[in-house]
């Protein structure tokens, strides 16, 4: 019984870490990080074989004992003479069973090593650098509302079409609520023709409030509720359940026109989408929700509405865009 809890807990330990060293290895960016993490995952490699060796002295031992009880079960007692005493000499020769010494000794060096690999992880610190990378990532790819309107070609007429739609009395998904995509490849302009619409002076009147949020990877419900409050009302909350920010949200939200703009969003799971939009239903009638995103299935998961397919601009737009960036050194305006 002893020997299997063993086993199991060794198998257990040696599975989970090499998983987790696995995982990072996979959403690391870094050359140098990459290269400690390989060099953490061969060491792991060398522990499995000592684990399957300890694993394999395990086996023997309740094998060898098994069959010791059953030769005792089965034996007639006889009296100890010299030749059952030679007999059992002879016995243990043919036969040698793995010491408890060896077992306990074997145990404490797979031990050592495992933690050993547990203190190199920790020094190696490869968690916390792969976390670091994804929130500088994070930063590099933060969009905001500003748009410098002269540096802008070719979009007025779709702007125009989005404000339209924002301002109309169009249903959407919802009775309250609706979203409307802003599709296109990266670099086309989705966030540039957001930034024009979110800046449109019809629409800055109409309604209030109006928000910014740079989504990216991170679908977290708390964290984009979080910056959903706050410019609403102008207070860093921090809330760190789900209740509170469904309470918090219907105090900012509730009774009120307010446009919403998720910016860069690449979530395409359903439940992660259907748990912030549950939140957001408690605006007024011709409240609107404007998505950019490179994906069409995002745009298909987060509104029934036709997204709106941003066109490239035409070989004179490119040019001009391209004369203004090469000659002009103007105030950058990135377009994602």
């Amino acid at each position: 019984m002893v020997p299997q809890v063993v086993k199991d807990m060794a198998i257990a330990f040696i599975v989970q870490v090499a998983l987790d060293a696995v995982k990072s290895c996979l959403q690391i960016g870094d050359v140098e990080l990459f290269r400690g993490a390989q060099n953490h995952m061969v060491k792991i490699e060398d522990s499995l074989v000592d684990i399957n060796d300890f694993i394999d002295l395990l086996e023997e031992y309740a094998i060898e004992d098994r069959r010791r009880s059953e030769l005792v079960e089965n034996s007639v007692p006889v009296q100890d003479t010299m030749t059952n005493k030679v007999r059992k000499v002879v016995t243990s020769l043919v036969s040698p069973v793995v010491s408890p010494i060896i077992l306990r000794k074997k145990l404490k060096e797979v031990s050592e090593r495992l933690e050993a690999i547990k203190v190199e992880a920790h020094e190696f610190q490869l968690e916390e650098k792969v976390t670091n990378l994804q929130i500088e990532f994070k930063k590099q790819r933060e969009t905001h509302s500003f748009v410098h309107k002269s540096l802008v070609f070719e979009r007025d007429e779709e702007k125009e079409e989005i404000v339209n739609w924002l301002l109309s009395n169009q249903a959407g998904d919802h009775e309250n609520v609706s979203v409307i995509s802003i599709v296109g490849i990266g670099g086309i302009g989705k966030t540039t023709l957001a930034k024009l619409v979110f800046n449109h002076e019809l629409v800055q009147n109409h309604f209030e409030p109006r928000m910014w949020i740079c989504v990216s990877y991170d679908f977290g419900i708390i964290r984009l509720g979080n910056e959903i409050i706050e410019p609403a009302t102008r207070h860093n909350r921090s809330l760190s359940n789900v209740e509170e920010l469904q309470r918090h949200l219907v105090e900012t939200l509730s009774g009120k026109k307010f446009l919403l703009v998720l910016d860069d969003v690449w979530n395409e799971e359903p439940e992660n989408w259907y748990r912030l939009r549950d939140l957001l239903l408690c605006g007024e009638r011709g409240s609107r929700i404007v998505v950019t995103t490179r994906s069409r299935k995002v745009a298909s998961i987060m509104s029934k509405i036709q997204p709106h397919i941003l066109k490239p601009l035409s070989e004179d737009g490119c040019w001009s865009l391209f004369r203004q960036r090469a000659f002009e050194n103007p105030i950058e305006e990135v377009a994602h």
